[in-house]
Parts: C-alpha cells; structure tokens; sequence
C-alpha cells in the first residue's frame, strides 16, 4: 500500500530557520503488509538489514520514526486506528514489536 502525505520540514531538519519551519514537504512510503484481524488494523514492515540478535532492537528503534509515519498514514487512508505495528527481519526470521 502506497501512500502520499504532508509533513512539515522542520520534522526532518529541526535547524530549520524558524520562518520555513512550516513549509511542506511531500512524504512518500509503502507500507509491506496491511491487514485486518477481527476490527483491530495490523502493520507489518519487512526489513533486509543484516542484523544479530545483539542488536535487533536497536535497529529496530532506529525505525520508530518511518513507522509512526506509516500508521499515521493508514489511519488517515482507513479512518481506523492501527492496533500493532511489525517489523520483520527477513535474515533472522524474527518480529519486533513496535
């Protein structure tokens, strides 16, 4: 699922001057897997990082961000919250819980 959305620039550069802090910039995401489990919306990222088990959660963390991105997106496409979100490392065959 592809989607669009606006987000102010001073999110992705806080040292913005302060009278551009407000500008648009166009956001563009996919999100991997979308579904449905009863009512609840479920999201579900893969990712191809070469990670360990050492330190799957802190690459996990490092993509709190692009995820909190990617639900507040679905929520507005579906007009439904997003229950859980996922990220799934393909290389250890393992899901964080974000």
């Amino acid at each position: 699922l592809d989607f669009y959305m606006e987000i102010p620039v001073s999110v992705i550069n806080p040292d913005i001057p302060e009278h551009d802090k407000t500008e648009p910039v166009l956001l563009q995401g996919i999100a991997d897997c979308v579904f449905f489990e009863g009512d609840k919306v479920v999201l579900l990222d893969y990712k191809t990082d070469r990670v360990t088990d050492e330190n799957i959660q802190t690459r996990a963390d490092s993509y709190k961000t692009q995820i909190d991105y990617y639900a507040q997106a679905l929520e507005n496409i579906l007009e439904k919250p997003v229950d859980e979100r996922y990220l799934y490392f393909l290389n250890l065959n393992k899901t964080i819980k974000m």
